[in-house]
């Protein structure tokens, strides 16, 4: 199989592209940055398209990373040589798989070919995708090969128990979640709860046989205290009738004192309410009342809104005298128009009454039309005149109809004025023709004294209640004791009570018994708790038991998953041991080239992993340099290669993989590369001339 040429539309940062590939080796010899791993992975995305997934990184998603840059048809075009048959496959792809489109063509009929359909590389190769990118697709410093079932149904070439061989990890990742079911890391499998939960209830089970005998035990002590509070309750009661004796002698001094306060308070309300009596006598008269004041503030409003009204009524009898004043002037100054067109037409009719009469018909009929032409005109003038005087004459009238009422409208807003200002000072005892802003002053000060005084009538009446209140309290005070009391509040002296040693005492027993009866409280809810979870022994009982035989079946189940998976990844291996042997000795072969000098052997298990045999031990990959690693792998690879396709040979695509090389171990890989170029064609990107001159 041999790629002949390539055109891409849009892939990644690459635009109408097109490169034609050689037979053999084909370099590809450009700087960093240019788009030659883009190019490979165009070359791969047209054999097996652009995988499908939902991860974010680029590194990971190839449909993200080789969008195209500038936007257009995502995708391009490729002629290649299979057989004795050339073809284009043409593929495009969308930004799901289901908007992904495929067509070949057959170049010897230009027509459209069915023979492969978009599962070319595989249908090429006979290997899946990650099976050809582990084989023939050479990244740069990602020699490592990892085998999957793809990989080894080629390898062991039983293409036609493929469908077996790829069921092989389907079966052990169906087992091995069965595995991680009933036992995790950690133990938080199945099993591990199962166990943990028989723990628990086991645990429980010993709690609550325990809480049984410990319930016993409570109840004893239950009885005990009772009694406690039963003695303690008697000692509060005793305490408490010692107590009321004392508070009932000491109640007697506190109505004493008590009589002696509201007597007090009565006579010193008094004194203040005849204080406020002498402060109301020095007003001679009431001062107006609220809404008086507020009637009177409308009036000073209303004198201005007046004196306003009488500036524009002013002003309006002078506009309306004015009018009248030019329309009279105007009516002095108009002049009939009569006379201007009688003369013409006079002076017209009789020369042309005359040529008539002498014979001259022509000149008499002209001079008549001219004169009746002036006269007619001179009419019309005439009357439109008169009308305009008629029109002028009753504007006139109208004029002096408005001056008559701007005078009444004046007339009557200055009384009103004059009324108002009248009202105004005598409510505010003002002298006639005083000015607003005084009027204004005088409302202020008459309102304030008008306030001082009803809040000091209001508080006279408010005190004179309380006075007459606290006098009442304090009779009915001293009609409420009895004979006895009277007595005691008459003697001089008083009986002394120490009632805080008694309550202090009454309170400490009350404490007590509280304190004995909360223990009670707890005494019997941890019973009833001790009881409840004794009654749950036969449940945790019978789970105990379940649990017990689930335990046992997940430990029997897990068993025989672990003993499957053993079996049969013991038959896998055995199975692909058939081409281990031809791998090792083509590793062999190849690392004889590439590293003539190598003393330590290479060895490689069926997972294709490869050990180097130093020391006297087999060690892993990772204890050698990067160099070294990549000589190595890149040995394997070439093995595969040549143990996996005996018949079609798919292209290599190498993307400049011997960075990490020194100049002769890259020669001696150069070499094999040319060897290899004579089997199948080789797609070399480098961007080192030194490697891709000896590669020519």
């Amino acid at each position: 199989m041999r790629i002949l040429r390539l055109h891409i539309e849009n892939f990644g940062k690459l635009h109408d592209f097109d490169m034609d590939f050689q037979e053999g080796f084909h370099r590809v010899c450009t700087e960093n940055g240019w788009g030659k791993s883009t190019l490979a992975a165009f070359i791969r995305a047209m054999f097996y398209g652009l995988p499908v997934t939902a991860r974010r990184s680029l590194k990971e998603n190839d449909r993200k990373h080789y969008v195209p840059w500038q936007g257009g048809a995502f995708g391009g075009s490729m002629e290649f040589q299979a057989g004795e048959k050339t073809y284009r496959a043409e593929r495009f792809f969308g930004k799901k798989d289901r908007e992904d489109t495929f067509v070949l063509y057959d170049l010897e009929t230009g027509l459209l070919c069915s023979d492969y359909s978009g599962l070319l590389g595989e249908e090429l190769f006979h290997v899946d995708r990650a099976a050809y990118v582990r084989s023939s697709f050479f990244l740069q410093q990602d020699f490592a090969v990892a085998l999957n079932d793809s990989l080894n149904a080629r390898l062991t070439h039983v293409e036609e128990d493929a469908g077996d061989m790829g069921n092989y990890e389907q079966a052990m990742l169906f087992l091995e979640n069965q595995m991680k079911y009933y036992r995790k890391t950690g133990n938080r499998g199945q099993i591990g709860k199962l166990e943990e939960q028989r723990r628990s209830v086991r645990e429980e089970l010993l709690k609550c046989r325990e809480q049984e005998e410990e319930a016993e035990e409570w109840r004893f002590r239950l009885i005990s205290q009772r009694q406690r509070i039963e003695e303690a309750a008697d000692h509060v009661e005793k305490l408490e009738k010692r107590l009321r004796h004392a508070q009932d002698c000491q109640q007697i001094e506190k109505k004493r004192a008590q009589y002696a306060l509201l007597k007090s308070q009565a006579e010193e309300k008094q004194e203040e309410l005849q204080k406020m009596a002498v402060e109301l006598s020095e007003y001679t008269s009431a001062p107006p009342k609220e809404k008086e004041l507020d009637k009177a503030r409308e009036w000073i409003c209303q004198l201005e809104v007046f004196r306003q009204k009488e500036s524009e009524a002013k002003r309006q009898v002078q506009d309306a005298v004015s009018r009248l004043g030019n329309m009279e002037d105007a009516r002095d100054a108009h002049v009939s128009p009569g006379m201007l067109y009688g003369i013409p037409a006079g002076i017209c009719l009789i020369p042309g009454i005359f040529c008539l009469i002498r014979g001259l018909l022509a000149a008499g009929l002209v001079f008549l039309g001219t004169g009746i032409l002036f006269f007619s005109a001179g009419f019309m003038k005439v009357r439109k005149s008169r009308m305009e005087k008629e029109h002028l004459e009753k504007r006139i009238q109208v004029s002096r109809q408005q001056v008559r009422e701007a005078e009444r409208v004046l007339r009557e807003t200055e009384k009103k004025q004059e009324n108002l200002e009248k009202k105004i000072c005598e409510f505010l005892s003002l002298p006639k023709h005083t000015d607003p802003a005084q009027m204004e002053r005088s409302w202020k000060q008459m309102r304030r004294k008008s306030r001082e005084y009803r809040d000091l009538k209001q508080r006279y009446e408010l005190q004179r209640k309380e006075v007459s209140r606290s006098r009442e309290l304090w009779f009915q005070y001293g009609e409420g004791f009895s004979e006895e009391e009277h007595r005691l509040l008459s003697a001089s002296g008083k009986e002394g009570y120490d009632l805080q040693t008694w309550k202090d005492r009454l309170e400490e027993c009350r404490i007590q018994l509280r304190h004995l009866q909360k223990e009670e409280n707890d005494i019997q809810y941890r019973i009833a708790g001790l009881q409840e979870r004794a009654e749950r022994l036969p449940e945790l009982e019978e789970r105990e038991s379940w649990l017990s035989e689930k335990t046992e079946e997940a430990v029997r189940e897990y068993a025989l998953l672990e003993q499957t998976a053993g079996y049969l990844k013991l038959a896998r291996e055995r199975f692909s041991a058939r081409y281990l042997s031809d791998l090792q000795d083509r590793l062999e072969y190849y690392m004889g080239i590439l590293k003539p000098e190598q003393e330590s052997s290479l060895s490689l298990d069926v997972a294709l992993h490869l050990k180097v045999q130093e020391a006297g031990a087999l060690r892993p990959m990772e204890y050698q340099s990067a160099g070294q690693q990549d000589l190595f792998h890149f040995a394997e690879r070439l093995a595969i290669l040549d143990v996996l396709y005996k018949e079609e040979q798919p292209p290599l695509i190498l993307d400049d993989p011997f960075v990490n090389l020194d100049t002769a171990k890259q020669q001696r890989a150069v070499d094999i590369l040319k060897q290899l170029s004579e089997k199948r064609q080789v797609i070399y990107f480098t961007c080192h001339n030194v490697i891709g001159e000896k590669a020519v």
